[in-house]
């Protein structure tokens, strides 16, 4: 919080603080601590001291400062602003009217305490709320310099509360009462001026005002915060009431909704804060007239079937008389456009010449002098219609057994409705009515089912009734008969049939019962099927199935409809023995000694359940000789016959048991037992017949009826991993590919048909001894000078390997054949010819013989380092040379091409694999040397000697075109951008001229030329060439730049003495070059023939070769 110093400062509070104390203080009789404190904590009488001033600042309240430089500030509470005094003196608190500050020492500390005037008697309490008389000092009144307002503005249009802080009065001299302040105040506020009306129209005005004039100077007053209020009052008979229409700030104003031609009177106040003046003069006006208001609909005071009479009130003229009123009509035509039916000054008109029973549509307006109002909201109305003609009688369309639906015609278009009254018989109240509306329909509810009643009906409108329709009688449908009682079983439930009755329902609806109808099914869910309809109460229901359970239910059928069914009766018929069974299937495939059969249960199982089942067999060839064996009884549906014999037909039936008995048998099932696998058969008897090969032979075991087709021979080296060998129904087999000298095992096992024998004993047989086999793995690996041959062992095969054959083979001789030691397995070669690819075999050898030799290894001896190749230069130029040391490149042989500088340096400009190379960047006319040298995969080669090639000598390049300029008839200037001097040499320009049969061609040591005595209005050509003179007087020529075509102008009377000359005759005067030579060369070819003509000539030559050609081609191939 900031601590403002300020001398004899000034502190305010503003009005809501005011407000706040007055309230408090008003309500407690005790010294009031709401209101704003001011503590003074050091010694108050040292008048020079600094003293800190705490001024407290409750919740709710405001305190505003003054400072001597004019501003402003504001703390709002709950809060202590401390504040510093130079002189000592405490800073007067300026109360509104009704409060004074009092100074009270309260424990050596004293306060400044504005209170309410009726309390400033009051004295504090300690704690125990004991009287303490304090110590008062009253300020001396003194004048108020500051003051703050919250003002609400009456009148205006949203009320807002104005918290302004602003100087109400200073004064300059002595002090002076409040009043006569407040009295100067209100009189400088009460000299505001009346409103000024600028703009008046029929309902609006704008007004302004004059603002007040300048306060004296010895008053501090903000003219921005004077506030007008402006107010308006009529004039009638009586004294003029005024309300507030406006409060604000701003000198104008536009005030609205006035009413037309009247006398309005308007007066204004100033206000600034509390303060208002008196009102100013009044201002008065009037309102300008307009046309009338909208007028009211018109009414209709009579009206018959042809007429309408109309009449209306006098709308609110607004200040003129109406004259004349306006009355539109749509003719009766729903939806079409108004059009003018009556204009004049009466209020009232009768339309005549009607339809009866029309709608019609009307509206009205007024007119004045100023013009005419709006239209009236347009109203409806209809013309008087006749009675309606009698109606038709009513119609029947549905009757129900409590409802009747009725409907009739309408009678006409000028209905609005029809009654319908009933007659109950069964009453004598006559007549009433049933349904009163607009439709053609009703449904007449709540009768009393087969009953009679009597209609009539009446139509009517706004004229009236019409006659009552003749007079119909309906009957209402009899009810639905409740359900007859639940049937029962007359006597015993046979198998196949049985009697039931019943009894006739409770009620018949109202009519007799005319049938009687039984439902009766076999199973609970499905839908029952009618076996009997009668008016018989007893019934016999035959057909039945014995041992089914059967529901049964009776209806009762009646005028009335059809009855709910009765009560379910559940009856079962008596069982009898079960039907032939289906012949039984083959469950699987059939064993040997056993056969799987199944079966299905009975179709008609006699009415109950099936208990077991007897299953019956016998030997299909031993049928008739005696009794078939009960093989199964039981009741499951699948059984397993066993004990047969292989391969023998046998024939099966079954039959049914239930509660009665038991049912026939089925037909006759025929199934062939299946044959069993062979017996287990010997041990094959094994002889070798070499060493990879031995025979097996074996005795035929039995084949259990079924054919051996074949025998399964397992052979291997290892008994628990042997490998099969399948052969037809033979006794011997025959196994190749064996290795020598290995033990073998063997079994054997019989297949036929039914499968395989169990496996014979195990056989065991040796191989003899044999040769090695093939040496594996045989690899060469260069070593130094040599390189060494090595290989795998391979097996003996029972013998030891004695010695390795090493079998060397290349090109240009014949095979070398090198035996090594059994127990070494390598070999290195020394004496071996460089880059040679050889062949190389290895065989092993033991006492039986040699092995079989091994896959052949191809190795490629290392060459010996290349020798420099001879370096040629196949291309000069003047900056390039391209050298050439071979003619196919190899990529296993690189090159190092290298130059000499001018330091004597050989500098590397090439390696890689390539033949040639070409060097660039050089200068012209200059020898360089070189030298180059070969590497392989052994190293580099020694360098070669050293070659020199010189580059040749720089021609001149390509000029651009010349310009000629002030081009006469017979002469020109011929100017061309100069060539670069090379190494010192002479440059000279060969320029050529051409008049299209004859050239000329001229040299010069500069680049500019005159030409003269040319022929008039002649095509020229003219191009330029460098030519570069060497020491030795030969001259280089470049080539001719691009041609530079002119004409010379007609020839003028100036110039006939020189057209006697010689048209190539070259001057020996020129302004700035004189030609050197002169060379003429006269053209052979035909005129036609020129260098633009030349291309063209060529290429018609080459396309008409090329057609005969392809004449030619053609032709030949035809041919």
């Amino acid at each position: 919080m900031p601590v403002p110093v300020m001398e004899n400062g000034k502190s305010i509070m503003d009005s809501t603080t005011y407000g706040r104390m007055a309230a408090d203080c008003s309500s407690h009789e005790e010294l009031c601590y709401t209101g704003l404190e001011q503590t003074l904590r050091t010694d108050m009488y040292a008048p020079t001291a600094e003293n800190t001033i705490v001024i407290q600042v409750n919740h709710g309240e405001t305190f505003t400062i003054q400072s001597e430089d004019g501003s402003y500030r504001s703390y709002r509470g709950p809060a202590d602003v401390p504040m510093t005094s130079h002189n000592g003196i405490i800073p007067t608190i300026y109360a509104p009217p009704g409060y004074i500050s009092q100074v009270i020492e309260t424990n050596g500390e004293r306060r400044v305490v504005v209170l309410h005037e009726n309390h400033s008697n009051t004295f504090n309490r300690n704690q125990n709320n004991d009287a303490i008389a304090p110590a008062t000092y009253q300020h001396r009144p003194v004048q108020p310099l500051l003051a703050s307002v919250n003002q609400v503005l009456p009148g205006s249009s949203e009320e807002q509360l104005a918290y302004v802080q602003r100087p109400l009065f200073a004064s300059k001299g002595n002090e002076v009462a409040n009043c006569n302040v407040y009295d100067s105040i209100r009189d400088w506020l009460g000299a505001v001026c009346k409103p000024q009306v600028k703009t008046v129209e029929a309902r609006t005005v704008f007004v302004c005002w004059d603002p007040l004039p300048h306060m004296n100077e010895s008053f501090q007053i903000n003219q921005t915060n004077i506030v007008y209020k402006l107010c308006l009052g009529d004039i009638k008979n009586g004294p003029c009431n005024f309300s507030d229409i406006y409060c604000g700030k701003e000198l104008e104003r536009m005030i609205t909704d006035l009413r037309p031609a009247t006398n309005y009177c308007l007066r204004l106040q100033a206000l600034y804060l509390k303060n208002s003046g008196e009102f100013s003069q009044v201002t008065e006006f009037r309102t300008l007239s307009c046309r009338p208001d909208t007028p009211t609909p018109p009414k209709v005071a009579s009206r018959n079937k042809n007429s309408l009479l109309l009449k209306w009130m006098t709308p609110n003229d607004n200040g003129e008389k109406i004259f004349l009123y306006h009355l539109e009509w749509d003719g009766g035509n729903s939806g079409s456009a108004f059009t003018l039916l009556y204009h004049g000054h009466q209020k009232q008109y009768k339309v005549v010449r009607l339809k009866p029973s029309q709608e019609y549509k009307f509206r009205l307006a007024g007119e004045n002098k100023i013009g005419i109002s709006e239209w009236s909201t347009a109203v409806k109305f209809h013309t008087q219609d006749s009675v309606p003609s009698r109606p038709e009688a009513p119609r029947l369309t549905k009757a129900m057994v409590n409802s009747l639906t009725l409907d009739w015609k309408k009678s006409g278009s000028n209905v609005t409705g029809y009654t319908l009254e009933k007659y109950d018989e069964s009453n004598d109240y006559g007549f009433m009515p049933e349904f009163d509306g607009l439709d053609t329909k009703c449904i007449v509810k709540d009768l009393v089912r087969s009953s009679h009643y009597r209609f009539r009906l009446c139509a009517y409108n706004k004229e009236g009734c019409s006659k009552w329709s003749d007079i119909v009688s309906f009957v209402t449908c009899p009810d639905v008969p409740s359900p007859p009682t639940k049937p029962f079983v007359v006597g015993k439930v046979h198998s196949k049939f049985c009697k039931i009755s019943w009894d006739t329902p409770h009620d018949d609806g109202g009519s007799p019962v005319n049938n009687y109808i039984v439902e009766m099914s076999q199973e609970k869910n499905k839908p029952m099927d009618v076996v009997y309809t009668g008016l018989n109460k007893e019934c016999l229901l035959d057909e039945l199935h014995p041992g089914h359970p059967y529901r049964v239910r009776v209806f009762c059928v009646t005028l009335g409809g059809r009855s709910l069914p009765s009560d379910v009766l559940s009856l079962t018929t008596s069982p009898v023995v079960p039907g032939a069974c289906n012949p039984p299937m083959l469950a699987m495939r059939p064993k040997a000694t056993c056969i799987n059969i199944k079966w299905k249960s009975p179709l008609y199982t006699g009415g109950a359940n099936v208990t077991s089942y007897d299953v019956r067999c016998i030997p299909t060839n031993e049928m008739g000789s005696r009794e078939p064996s009960i093989s199964y009884s039981g009741k499951d549906t699948e059984a397993l016959v066993s004990n047969l014999k292989p391969g023998t037909k046998y024939s099966f039936s079954l039959r049914a048991l239930n509660c009665v008995g038991a049912g026939e048998w089925s037909e006759w099932l025929e199934v062939v037992s299946s044959a069993s696998a062979p017996d287990k058969p010997d041990v094959p008897c094994a002889v070798c017949v070499d060493s990879t090969t031995a025979r097996l032979s074996w005795m035929n075991t039995l084949d259990n009826g079924s054919p051996i087709s074949g025998y399964e021979i397992n052979w291997g080296s290892v008994e628990s991993s042997l490998t099969p060998y399948f052969t037809e129904s033979v006794t011997s087999y025959t196994i190749h590919g064996l290795t020598p000298n290995t033990l073998y095992y063997f079994t054997l096992q019989a297949v036929n048909k039914a499968g395989k024998s169990v496996v014979s004993d195990v056989g065991q047989v040796i191989t003899p001894h044999d040769v090695p086999h093939m040496v594996t793995n045989v690899k060469v690996v260069n070593v130094d000078a040599a390189f060494n041959i090595s290989w795998d062992e391979p097996q003996n095969n029972g013998s030891i390997i004695t010695s390795y054959n090493l079998y060397l083979k290349h090109e240009d001789s014949n095979e070398e054949v090198i035996n090594v030691d059994g127990e070494t397995k390598e070999y290195i070669v020394n004496d071996f010819i460089p880059d040679t690819t050889y062949r190389i075999t290895v065989s092993a050898r033991n006492e039986i013989g040699e092995s079989l030799l091994s896959q052949p290894i191809v190795y490629q001896t290392n060459p010996t380092r290349p020798e420099p190749p001879t370096l040629t230069c196949v291309q000069y130029s003047a900056t390039s040379l391209k050298l050439n040391w071979g003619e196919k490149s190899n990529k296993t042989v690189s090159y190092l091409l290298q130059i000499r500088d001018k330091h004597g340096r050989f500098i590397t400009i090439y390696h890689g694999s390539s033949c040639n190379y070409r060097i660039n960047r050089l200068a012209e006319n200059t020898s360089y040397k070189f030298r180059i040298n070969a590497t392989n995969k052994e190293g580099p080669g020694p360098f070669s000697i050293e070659y020199s090639f010189t580059t040749t000598i720089l021609c001149p390049g390509t000029m651009e075109s010349p310009n000629v300029n002030n081009i006469t008839s017979t002469t020109c200037e011929i100017s061309w951008s100069a060539c670069d001097v090379t190494k010192g040499d002479d440059i000279k320009y060969r320029l050529c001229l051409e008049d299209g049969s004859t050239t000329k061609v001229m040299m010069y040591s500069q680049y500019c030329c005159l030409l003269d005595y040319l022929e008039p209005t002649t095509k020229y050509k003219v191009r330029v060439a460098a030519v570069r003179v060497i020491s030795d007087e030969s001259m280089l020529v470049g080539p001719y730049s691009v041609v530079t075509s002119f004409q010379t102008p007609t020839h003028s009377s100036d110039d006939t003495n020189q057209l006697s000359e010689s048209p190539f005759k070259q001057t020996n005067y020129s302004p700035h070059v004189a030609a050197e030579s002169t060379e003429f060369h006269i053209n052979s070819k035909p005129e036609f023939v020129s260098d633009e003509r030349m291309p063209v000539i060529l290429l018609a030559f080459y396309v008409i070769s090329a057609i005969l050609l392809a004449f030619i081609a053609q032709f030949a191939f035809i041919e």
